[in-house]
């Protein structure tokens, strides 16, 4: 993690995006954009941690567009957001691949394609991406296919907790 860069946490709002919210602003960064679908808990965050480097930016990873124009100028991407209760998930199975595999497949392939055209036109990024996921397999086998089908342009630093 550098000083004076952008990064981008979907799932921003929930506990773990809070708390690496809370680390990274000890390193002093330019701009924290917080992606989550949840007003109430960006407003309740905003509250929490009054930091004009925080961005709150409502919206779904499962929202491609809306995800690309959240991407645009950042350095880091960390990606938190997931459903993460397995009962709930059991109860909503379609919801929860929708969420946890579909979703975290539009954070790479936004990554992949930005990056690709950043190297392409000759101004390369160093832009890790972190995937932190906390459900369903299936979600680590999409994040696995996409990554290891990347081309050369791309190297992304991969972490996945279980």
């Amino acid at each position: 993690m550098v000083d004076q860069e952008t990064y981008l946490i979907t799932g921003g709002t929930g506990s773990m995006g809070t708390a690496i919210t809370k680390e990274l602003l000890k390193c002093n960064p330019r701009s924290i954009r917080l992606y989550s679908r949840n007003e109430y808990f960006q407003w309740k965050m905003l509250k929490e941690i009054p930091d004009q480097r925080l961005r709150f930016l409502i919206g779904d990873i499962r929202d491609y567009g809306r995800l690309y124009r959240a991407m645009q100028g950042v350095d880091t991407v960390i990606h938190t957001a997931a459903l993460k209760h397995v009962d709930l998930c059991e109860y909503n199975p379609i919801e929860a691949v929708r969420t946890n595999v579909e979703g975290s497949v539009n954070v790479i392939k936004e990554f992949r394609n930005y990056r690709w055209k950043q190297d392409k036109d000759g101004k390369s990024l160093n832009i890790p991406i972190d995937i932190f996921n906390h459900s369903i397999d299936a979600s680590r086998y999409a994040i696995t296919y996409l990554l290891g089908s990347q081309n050369k342009f791309i190297k992304p630093k991969i972490h996945i907790p279980k």
